[in-house]
């Protein structure tokens, strides 16, 4: 199969949509493998145009101790074995490995393609004890593959301490954010205004029952101004302060007038601007 360098989005959502075609006629028409399906943000219905493609195969039993071979946890290399199929999908550029991402036995390896620069996510793993996410999208079959239940929404208990733990939890990263906020490091204090944002939603959810799924991209907005970065650490906090009446409300713990002290810290900020802070 070969692939032109896309000079478009359109091209290279093109490119991916042929790069699958041919792995799974490939490996549907080889007797190693036995079944495989995609996860990511296909198999949670939530692609674009640039997604990843993130591939598990399962591999019939006598082969999978060659192809799934690991002579280091995490590398930039692979084995030979694995490359000889990798490159059957294009030239692989840049290739990670880690396999903690790996199910028992088995592998994962990044491959950055050469032309297209389409990326790919390999997981290959040996017919054992294997069960297909729900979330995921079969690609084929030769085996029956039973489906994981769907995830389920964890018992009242269980939320109640999670909740209390993940309120303490905000109010203890918002003090690391304002500590960004006054050493001027706009990065970091993004990076951990974004984390409040998630942790507000993990608590939300929980108090309403839902169960946890993946959260694509940011949850937060660049503040540009410092007097808009003060703004959004507030509003955060206010946000927080409304949950938490439904936190006691379904029986969990949550400190008493936190923001009296948050106050001292973000008044810091205010009052820094000649200042320098090291």
């Amino acid at each position: 199969m070969q692939l032109k360098q896309p000079k478009t989005i359109l091209e290279y959502a093109s490119n991916r949509g042929k790069l699958l075609e041919h792995i799974t006629r490939f490996l549907q028409e080889d007797d190693r493998f036995v079944a495989a399906w995609l996860t990511g943000s296909f198999g949670r219905s939530d692609a674009d145009s640039i997604s990843d493609l993130d591939v598990t195969v399962v591999i019939e039993n006598a082969f999978a101790k060659n192809l799934c071979f690991r002579p280091h946890q995490v590398g930039a290399t692979t084995t030979k074995e694995r490359y000889t199929l990798l490159s059957q999908f294009g030239q692989p550029h840049i290739i990670h490995e880690n396999h903690h991402n790996a199910p028992t036995d088995g592998s994962f390896t990044f491959v950055l393609y050469k032309e297209t620069a389409l990326a790919v996510d390999w997981v290959l793993r040996p017919n054992v004890d294997v069960t297909r996410p729900a979330l995921s999208v079969l690609l084929f079959d030769k085996v029956i593959i039973s489906i994981e239940p769907p995830i389920t929404v964890e018992n009242l208990s269980q939320r109640i301490e999670l909740v209390t733990e993940q309120v303490a939890f905000f109010w203890m990263m918002v003090t690391v954010t304002i500590k960004y906020l006054i050493r001027r490091d706009e990065v970091y204090f993004h990076r951990f205004l974004d984390m409040l944002h998630g942790i507000l939603w993990d608590i939300r959810r929980l108090v309403v029952g839902e169960p946890d799924r993946w959260l694509k991209g940011s949850l937060v907005k660049m503040a540009m101004t410092r007097e808009t970065q003060i703004v959004s650490v507030r509003q955060i906090c206010q946000e927080m302060l409304d949950v938490m009446q439904d936190v006691e409300k379904m029986g969990g713990s949550v400190p008493n007038a936190p923001m009296s002290t948050i106050e001292i810290l973000i008044h810091l900020a205010e009052n820094d601007v000649n200042e320098a802070v090291s």
